[in-house]
C-alpha cells in the first residue's frame, strides 16, 4: 500500500521537523507527535479521496460500456454484449494501476474482471482473477466455487465456499448456491447441513427455509426466487414464463405461422 507508506513517511518527516523546531539544542520528539499524526491522517485522507474519485469515474465508464451492450438476446446483440464486456475489462485493467495505492482496490477490480470473463464463459481466464478477488466479493467467490463444481473438484469447491460464507454470512444466495452445488454433486446431507447453518444465521429468510424443507423431504432446490442474481452463475437457464410463451404463440399465429 503505497499510500499508507507515503502517509507514514510524511508524518515522520513532519514529526522530526517540529521536534527540531521546538526542541532547542536537541530533538524533543514530544513536540512532533501531534503534528506528525495530523499530517499522516491528512495525507492518507486526501490520497484516498483522490483514489475514490478515480474509481467512481472508472465505474461510471464501465457501467456505460456494459449498458451499451445490454439488450436483446439475438445472436448479433450477444456478440455486441461480449464486445462491450471486453471493453469494460480493458477499462478495469487500466484501473489496476490504482491497486498499489490503497487497500483492497486491486482485489476489487480483479474480482470484477473475473466476473466479466465468467459471464462470457471464459473460465480459464476468469479463474486467476476470481482467485485474487476481495474476500467480501461474494459474487466472485461464488463464481469461483461454481467453476470448481463444473470441474468436479468438490474438495476445493467446499474449501472455497466455506471461506466465502464465513466472510459473507448475510448473503442468502451464496449459502443456497453452496448447498445447490453440494446437492448436485450427490451430497444431500452436506447440503442440508449448509442450509441449516444458513437458517441459523438468517432465521427469517423464507427462500432458504423452503429449500431446506425441500431437501429434508428428498426434493430438489428451487433457485429461481433470486431471479437473475441466480442465473448469472450459469448453472441453470432462465425459463420463459407461460404467459410469455402464449403471447409468442399468438403473434406467430397472426403472422400465419
Amino acid at each position: 500500500m503505497l499510500l499508507v507508506g507515503l502517509s507514514f513517511g510524511i508524518g515522520m518527516l513532519v514529526s522530526l521537523f517540529f521536534a527540531w523546531l521546538f526542541g532547542g539544542e536537541g530533538l524533543r520528539f514530544v513536540y512532533g507527535i501531534v503534528p506528525g499524526i495530523i499530517a499522516t491522517v491528512a495525507v492518507f485522507f486526501l490520497g484516498m479521496r483522490r483514489v475514490q474519485r478515480e474509481l467512481q469515474a472508472l465505474s461510471a465508464r464501465v457501467q456505460e460500456t456494459l449498458a451499451a451492450g445490454a439488450g436483446n438476446r439475438h445472436a448479433q446483440n450477444q456478440e455486441l454484449a461480449k464486445k462491450k464486456m471486453r471493453e469494460a475489462i480493458r477499462i478495469l485493467e487500466g484501473g489496476l494501476r490504482l491497486g498499489p495505492w490503497a487497500p483492497f482496490v486491486g482485489s476489487q477490480l480483479r474480482g470484477q474482471i473475473g466476473q466479466l470473463y465468467y459471464l462470457m464463459q471464459e473460465n480459464k481466464r476468469a479463474v486467476p482473477f476470481l482467485q485474487a478477488a476481495f474476500f467480501r466479493d461474494w459474487v466472485a467467490q461464488g463464481m469461483r466455487g461454481a467453476i470448481l463444481f463444473k470441474e468436479k473438484n468438490y474438495d476445493e469447491m467446499k474449501r472455497v465456499f466455506e471461506k466465502a460464507v464465513k466472510s459473507n454470512k448475510k448473503e442468502s444466495l451464496l449459502w443456497n448456491l453452496y448447498a445447490w452445488c453440494l446437492l448436485e454433486s450427490g451430497d444431500r446431507s452436506a447440503a442440508i447441513e449448509v442450509l441449516a447453518r444458513a437458517k441459523r444465521t438468517l432465521p427469517t429468510e423464507e427462500r432458504t427455509q423452503r429449500n431446506l424443507e425441500a431437501l429434508q423431504k428428498n426434493k430438489g432446490m428451487k433457485m429461481n426466487g433470486w431471479e437473475m442474481m441466480w442465473y448469472q452463475f450459469q448453472l441453470e437457464t432462465p425459463q420463459v414464463q407461460p404467459m410469455m410463451k402464449q403471447r409468442i404463440d399468438r403473434r406467430a399465429l397472426y403472422r400465419g405461422r
